[in-house]
């Protein structure tokens, strides 16, 4: 007989782990490349990419790490302290929704590049691009409120206390906002950038880095697809069997499935960096020009010189 419990710990001690390790370097690595290299800085695609990218880092921290720690180690602070258990859900909701329009704005901002009309690639700028990511903030941080408000401590679990809060949220939320509108964004928008690519034969030079970004976009589009479904399905068959009894194996076999859904879900945010390492010449340029920009900043300990060390001891003694 399986112990699922203890599948359970010890995948999120060692699977989990360097899963999270992975996923937080290439994270990182992508906020580092799109802020600090200018060419890629004044794109609104990339600004959504940044976007995207600190919702992941976040993400990562409060979802997956809160994740093995609870799973792998026995320390949910979710469940002695209120105001972590309202916070988590709460984040759930506002950030991890921001990073994931993000996601598929990137493919919008790529169609309006691409276009043959001119209209339509005067609505990429970074001033849209701005007026748009505050709108869509200000709306998920409003959206996530009620949650944070019915969400409480019950029996040492972090629950959302209301019912019907919890039938909408799970309902709208998974199928609507997470599942259904990225899915049908990033596949339309993306078809329809593969054709503005194949309409024009010669692209501009000048459009090199953008042919790079459009990798990446297509490489972060693939991941929300692999992300998005099999979790939607568990989250649909969680709202309808919350409310049954169930036993501890049960339980410990729905944890076990969630918690390998989470760990392939959060590919969506570090994996898109490692592909695009490994096939575009640029992308790799660009990266080692970031370790070096790095390396450049580090302030260095200033070695002196026999003389300057003479003339430094005359003018103590002086």
């Amino acid at each position: 007989m399986v112990v699922w419990s203890y599948v359970t710990q010890n995948v999120a001690r060692y699977l989990g782990i360097t899963v999270f390790i992975i996923n937080m370097f290439g994270t990182i690595m992508k906020i580092l490349l799109f802020s600090t290299r200018r060419q890629y800085r004044v794109k609104p695609c990339t600004f959504f990419i940044l976007l995207s990218s600190a919702g992941c880092f976040v993400h990562l921290i409060y979802a997956t790490f809160g994740r093995i720690l609870s799973s792998g180690f026995g320390i949910n602070l979710t469940q002695t302290v209120l105001i972590i258990c309202k916070l988590r859900e709460y984040a759930f909701i506002s950030i991890q929704l921001s990073s994931i329009t993000a996601d598929w704005l990137t493919m919008v901002d790529q169609f309006l590049v691409t276009s043959r009309n001119a209209r339509l690639r005067h609505l990429s700028n970074m001033k849209t691009a701005c007026y748009v990511t505050f709108g869509l903030v200000v709306f998920w941080c409003l959206y996530g409120i009620p949650i944070f408000i019915v969400t409480s401590i019950q029996l040492n679990l972090c629950v959302v206390n209301d019912p019907i809060v919890f039938i909408l949220y799970s309902s709208v939320t998974v199928w609507i906002f997470n599942v259904s509108v990225p899915l049908i964004m990033t596949i339309v928008f993306g078809l329809l950038t593969y054709r503005n690519i194949h309409s024009v034969q010669n692209l501009p030079r000048s459009q090199g880095i953008d042919r790079q970004v459009l990798l990446a976009v297509g490489v972060q589009a693939c991941f929300i697809l692999i992300a998005l479904l099999p979790y939607a399905i568990f989250t649909i068959y969680a709202t309808i069997t919350n409310y049954q009894c169930k036993s501890n194996e049960q339980r410990d076999i729905e944890g076990f499935i969630l918690n390998m859904i989470s760990y392939i879900g959060i590919f969506r945010c570090g994996a898109g960096f490692y592909i695009c390492l490994i096939v575009s010449n640029r992308f790799r340029e660009e990266t080692k020009r970031c370790f070096r920009w790095t390396q450049r900043n580090v302030i260095q300990p200033v070695r002196l010189t026999p003389q300057v060390k003479n003339i430094h001891l005359r003018s103590n003694r002086r």
